[in-house]
């Protein structure tokens, strides 16, 4: 089984990581809602098909089905008993991300030179810490940082750049802060990177 690792960072919450290796045959041995069959169905992309239903098959490592999931209008997942549920994929890896009580996000990418073009878009007070021109490392650890801060909001429309905000850190850290700042909404969150086989996964929520 292809589960890599779950990480728990406090007694109410985890992160299922899925290492994605199987075929598309194996992966469809999951049990999908007429919905999520129909949406697989439509996906022309090999690896997005796999992403999604590896993340299937880590809801039902943490005790979920198909069914117990819904959706926003902004997409923002939702579990049936009122938990906390953050999804993540990029190409062979999947994450799930579930907090009992309080918000979660969390976001997985690959380490890529692409990031650099794109990063005048994401990038407001970070530029003090951060070079836009070759720090990859660090932009990618600031767009995971900051996707995750995103899906924790609860009606979306976030502008990366001024919205969310990513305090200084070392790539020798483990942590740092971030914060949501839009309209009424202001709330500062943990961050937490880890870093594995050429990806970066970042996670946020409130550590008590």
């Amino acid at each position: 089984m292809p589960l890599l690792k779950i990480i728990e960072p406090t007694p109410k919450s985890k992160i299922l990581i899925w290492h994605v290796t199987e075929n598309l045959d194996e992966l469809e041995t999951i049990s999908l809602t007429d919905r999520s069959q129909e949406r697989v169905s439509k996906m022309k992309n090999q690896m997005a098909r796999k992403a999604f239903l590896s993340v299937r098959h880590l809801l039902k490592i943490a005790g979920y089905k198909d069914e117990d999931v819904t959706y926003n209008e902004n997409g923002k997942p939702f579990l049936s008993d009122g938990k906390n549920i953050s999804i993540s994929h990029s190409f062979e890896y999947a994450v799930v991300a579930i907090n009992n009580e309080d918000s979660i996000g969390v976001d997985i990418e690959k380490k890529r030179d692409k990031i650099v073009r794109i990063a005048k878009k994401f990038i407001g007070v970070e530029k003090s810490f951060v070079d836009l021109e070759k720090d990859i490392e660090k932009l990618t650890r600031i767009w995971g940082a900051k996707e995750s801060l995103f899906k924790i909001h609860p009606e979306g429309a976030i502008q990366f750049d001024t919205h969310l905000m990513i305090s200084p850190f070392e790539m020798t850290d483990k942590q740092t802060k971030g914060r949501l700042h839009k309209n009424d909404f202001d709330e500062t969150y943990d961050v937490f990177f880890e870093e594995f086989d050429g990806f970066c996964l970042v996670y946020v929520l409130n550590i008590d």
